[in-house]
């Protein structure tokens, strides 16, 4: 490790705090951004180490560390596997030593790892473990094997925290910012476990501190230990803004890695120390060509991970079980070809590892327009298949958050919330003001017999106001209500909204069918417009509530978490399960070509209708005369 120059103490100013503070937020929007290149997916490489349980598995963690150090190391760190604060702990003094951290059952370490240690030349253990969870006997066992034994304890985890900082040999410098400390919440294992690689690299010890005040010890320890700089893991949710403000007035400048989500907030702090660590100057440390994957579910699979990803300068991302998180995958497609998961599949399961793996392209959404559909892939490019008649296909490059998809037009929301719209402009519906938006709706879903139609409309970021702008014939765009809103939605010639906070449906524009008239009264989570009806969903119960046209007004009995209304078609996703429940006109199997499986959401447009599966694939059925429910497996270069 190398260390840039340290600052001297009348060098800090407050101002730099709120300068990091940006350098975070420019960290977490590039988690977001993909390459120019990133249509072309390539392969990722993808190795898992696990174990039987949770001690096997450290143990395979702890050989692998030993194999790529040269199978010899001088000192171990040992923790009880019962409690993760310990292990967390552990990372910057592990690092300290050069020493993988081995979590052992309350009897001691097994006698496999005990031999791997002798074999290694281990001659110093320290054991971690604030509540005494090892027995005494496994304790005397360590100390008649190997020379040197020291316990570390303490009356709480932000004790201990403080006692093991105070271990290391030399506290270790990030970048300009100065002696490091890394400080996280003793309640929140998710954002003090992603801190281990570059706790463990940069000798940075992890103070594991209670929301509102850091405490005694760890004031002590900051003052003893010389601290100029503080990474705080997590939002102020987790560690409050009461916590920067001690760390401001004991001279100490911060920075905050927290994000929207837990995996936005690994992804963050992987893009904040990419290249911190390098030991020469053209050499790369934390460079994303490979990385680490736990469950965010539990620590226990990825508390041995931390020596391990250190010693490779690889960061650790997140994943849920068995759904892959948005903000991982784009990492992993945009910048990391090699992936090592920890844990066996019931912590990451296959599906998932199939998904970091593939080189098909995984999707956040999708939109169905009268005979086109668009969607948005993981790290915000959109693609779009079908009729392009009207430049339907022709969609704007970059990174995208929100799409929607009318009759020939489609519209999408940028990071900023500026909507970007394309296809066909004959009545203005691409003229979207130039202001921020929370949501948007792309109208003109076409009736059997009618004339395509085009305008669009959205929710305000500020306010929550309603825009529409495009075709007027039924005064859809002139009478769109005052007041603020929760959600919006666009049908052929109306559209409905929800008012906040009430959950009040509200309908303007063409009621030849009532779908105006006759919103129900009530308080609704959700709503959809078709071509000549609308449908919510009812709080609390999520029962579908449909009026307008008969047919795809009669709602199946259940209770649904997202609704799309088509044409004369209605689909929905169960609570239960999230399976796909449609009802209406089934002229073109609308209905009895609805897929099996568990889905997040459902679209629909006049004659077809899509689904994105949990595992982020594509499922489109109904019409496909044009090609709009043919989904490509794989999609070429993104438009310039």
């Amino acid at each position: 490790m190398a260390a840039s120059g340290r600052p001297g103490r009348g060098t800090w100013r407050p101002g730099r705090v709120w300068a990091l503070t940006a350098l975070l937020l420019a960290a977490v929007l590039s988690a977001w951004t993909l390459p120019d290149d990133a249509g072309a997916a390539t392969s990722v490489t993808v190795d898992r180490i696990w174990g039987a349980d949770r001690y096997e598995t450290s143990l395979a963690v702890t050989k692998r560390f030993l194999a790529e150090a040269g199978g010899r190391i001088d000192a171990a760190v040992v923790v009880p596997g019962t409690d993760w604060r310990d292990a967390v702990i552990a990372a910057g003094l592990a690092g300290s030593l050069g020493a993988p951290v081995l979590l052992s059952p309350a009897a001691g370490p097994s006698a496999t790892a005990l031999d791997l240690f002798d074999e290694a030349g281990v001659s110093r253990i320290v054991v971690i473990d604030r509540a005494r969870s090892l027995d005494a006997s496994a304790l005397e066992g360590l100390r008649r094997r190997f020379a040197d034994v020291e316990l570390l304890s303490g009356s709480d985890p932000s004790a201990l925290s403080a006692t093991a900082a105070r271990r290391l040999d030399d506290l270790g410098r990030l970048r300009e910012l100065g002696r490091t400390a890394m400080v996280a919440s003793a309640d929140v294992f998710v954002d003090a476990m992603v801190a281990g690689p570059v706790a463990w690299r940069g000798q940075h010890p992890i103070l594991l501190t209670s929301r509102d005040a850091l405490g005694a010890d760890i004031t002590s320890a900051l003052a003893q230990l010389d601290v100029e700089h503080a990474v705080i893991m997590g939002g102020p949710s987790a560690v409050s803004q009461t916590v920067v403000g001690e760390l401001i007035a004991a001279r100490i400048s911060v920075t905050r890695i927290g994000g929207a989500t837990r995996f936005d907030t690994a992804v963050a702090l992987a893009s904040f120390v990419d290249g911190a660590y390098a030991s020469e100057p053209d050499a790369k440390c934390f460079d994303p060509a490979a990385a680490g994957v736990a469950t965010a579910r539990s620590p226990f699979d990825a508390l041995s991970a931390a020596p391990l990803l250190g010693r490779r300068c690889s960061p650790l991302l997140l994943s849920d079980t068995s759904t892959p998180d948005r903000a991982t995958v784009s990492w992993v497609r945009a910048r990391t070809p090699s992936l090592t998961l920890f844990g066996g599949a019931a912590a990451i399961s296959e599906a998932v590892a199939e998904v970091l793996r593939s080189d098909a392209p995984v999707y956040e959404a999708a939109a169905a327009g009268a005979e086109h559909t668009c969607a948005l892939e993981v790290g915000g490019r959109i693609v779009c298949w079908g009729d392009d008649s009207s430049d339907q296909l022709d969609a704007p490059g970059g990174a995208f958050a929100v799409i929607a998809a009318g009759g020939r037009h489609s519209c999408a929301l940028d990071a900023r919330g500026h909507a970007v719209c394309w296809g066909d402009d004959s009545s203005g519906q691409l003229d979207a003001p130039d202001r921020a938006f929370a949501a948007i709706a792309a109208g003109g879903v076409q009736p059997r017999g009618a004339t395509a139609m085009g305008f669009s409309c959205a929710l305000r970021r500020a306010g929550g106001e309603v825009d529409c702008w495009g075709d007027d014939s039924y005064g859809q765009v002139r009478h769109a209500p005052a007041g603020r809103f929760s959600a919006v939605a666009a049908g052929w010639g109306h559209a409905c909204a929800l008012r906040a906070p009430s959950g009040e449906v509200v309908c303007w524009g063409f009621d030849g069918r009532g779908q105006v008239s006759k919103a129900p009264p009530g308080r609704f989570s959700a709503v959809a417009a078709g071509a000549w009806h609308a449908c919510a969903l009812r709080v609390p119960d999520g029962a579908a509530v449909c009026w307008g046209e008969s047919a795809a007004a009669q709602a199946v009995a259940g209770s649904y978490t997202h609704v799309a209304a088509g044409a004369d078609v209605t689909c929905a996703l169960q609570r239960s399960d999230s399976a796909v429940v449609c009802w209406g006109f089934d002229g073109l199997d609308q209905i009895s070509d609805a897929p099996t499986g568990a889905y997040r959401s459902v679209v629909a447009s006049a004659w077809h209708m899509c689904a994105v599966r949990v595992s982020g694939e594509i499922v489109c059925w109904g019409d496909n005369s044009e090609g709009q429910s043919a989904v490509p497996l794989v999609q070429g270069p993104p438009t310039a």
